[in-house]
Formats: C-alpha cells, sequence, structure tokens
C-alpha cells in the first residue's frame, strides 16, 4: 500500500458513477492530488465498496492504465500503463474532466469518474474520504448489469423457486436502496490510516436521488 502525502497538497472531488443502470449508484470523495491511479483504485473498492478480486484499469483520453503484466501473470494484449506511476497531479486533469474506471471484465462493470471542483486541502479533514453517495453496490459475481437486475427481481418475489438460493448466497440481507457512508469511510481509514482529526460532518443522501 502507498504511503499518502498530507501537507500542501491539493484535494479532488471526484464523483463515481456506476454506469448502464438505474437508479443511480454514485459517490463522491475528496482525493489528494498526489494519490496514483493505484490509490484511486482502492478508494473506489472501499467506497462502492467491491471485492477487489478481478482485474481493472482506467481509461483517460486515449490511455489505459491499469496493473502490470508481472501483476496480473499475463498479458493485457495491449498497451497499459502502470497506474502506479501517474498521480492525479501528474495527469493534470482538470474540473468537469471526465475518465472511466473498469472493474471485473467478466461483469463489466464500468464507471465514469468526473472531477467535479479541485479544492485546498483542510488540516483537519481525513483524507481520503467518501462525503455522499447513494444506493448499495452490486455484489461481485453477480453477472453484471443484466444478472443484477434478475437478482433484485428474485429477491423481491419470495415466491420465486431461485429466492432462498439467491439469499444464502448472498449471506446477508441485502437492500439495493442502502449505502452506508460511515462503514465506507472505516474502510478507507483501515486502507489509509493516519493520526486521529476532527469529526466531519457528513451529507447523507435520500434514496433514488438520481444526481
Amino acid at each position: 500500500m502507498e504511503k499518502m502525502k498530507s501537507k500542501n497538497e491539493s484535494i479532488y472531488q471526484i464523483k463515481i458513477k456506476l454506469l448502464n443502470f438505474k437508479p443511480w449508484i454514485w459517490r463522491r470523495v475528496l482525493v489528494p492530488g498526489g494519490s496514483t491511479l493505484r490509490t484511486l483504485h482502492q478508494i473506489i473498492q472501499s467506497a462502492m465498496p467491491w471485492d477487489g478480486g478481478h482485474l481493472h484499469q482506467f481509461n483517460i483520453g486515449r490511455d489505459n492504465y491499469g496493473p502490470t503484466m508481472a501483476e496480473i501473470g499475463g498479458d493485457w494484449g495491449e498497451e497499459v500503463l502502470d497506474e502506479k506511476k501517474f498521480t492525479l497531479d501528474k495527469l493534470a486533469l482538470s474540473p468537469k474532466c471526465k475518465f472511466r474506471y473498469e472493474y471485473d471484465f467478466g461483469d463489466d462493470w464500468v464507471h465514469e469518474l468526473t472531477i467535479e471542483k479541485i479544492i485546498t486541502q483542510d488540516s483537519d479533514q481525513f483524507y481520503p474520504v467518501c462525503i455522499a453517495g447513494e444506493n448499495a453496490a452490486p455484489p461481485d459475481d453477480c453477472g453484471g448489469v443484466w444478472g443484477y437486475q434478475e437478482l433484485l427481481e428474485i429477491l423481491a418475489d419470495p415466491k420465486n423457486p431461485e429466492h432462498k438460493n439467491r439469499q444464502r448466497w448472498l449471506g446477508e440481507k441485502f437492500d439495493p436502496t442502502q449505502f452506508n457512508i460511515d462503514k465506507a469511510n472505516q474502510s478507507l481509514r483501515r486502507m489509509f490510516p493516519k493520526k486521529s482529526v476532527k469529526k466531519t460532518k457528513l451529507r447523507r443522501m435520500s434514496p433514488n436521488l438520481s444526481t
């Protein structure tokens, strides 16, 4: 895990939106400009959350960024730049810039990332931090957008012959309208431990707000 820098950095406010599914599933995070794309990958995984057991890559302009061939134990089949060598600042991403993050090339979860604004660092704030979001992320390995839609239909129908099997597969009660921001930030604090900071008031979103 990379060490996060903390002094005199710009902070990027980034909206992460999962594409091709409604109601929208999204998160808003604050990320230091010195963070590499590898770190941003870890932040997305914690904020959504995803389990992290699949390949991923970023698509920025005409370039792709991801793990190296040595890390994945194979060949991407196309040029993929080492995500550990590029920070948000180095990429010179400006407000309103949009790029994509793809996770799990089987289920094909495509996220649109938008740089909403770049702000001044608050010395009393923990970074990275999730400040808003809506709706639960789909379970890993559920079959992509169509598989997730089918899963929700089965869970909503106790008479469906697959209802109990899918509940057992999930292993816990699943509410697609809920996003636990406190849990997301606890995960981020474990991923990027820092000294204690002042408690920050976070914005909680009501379900199904399509922003």
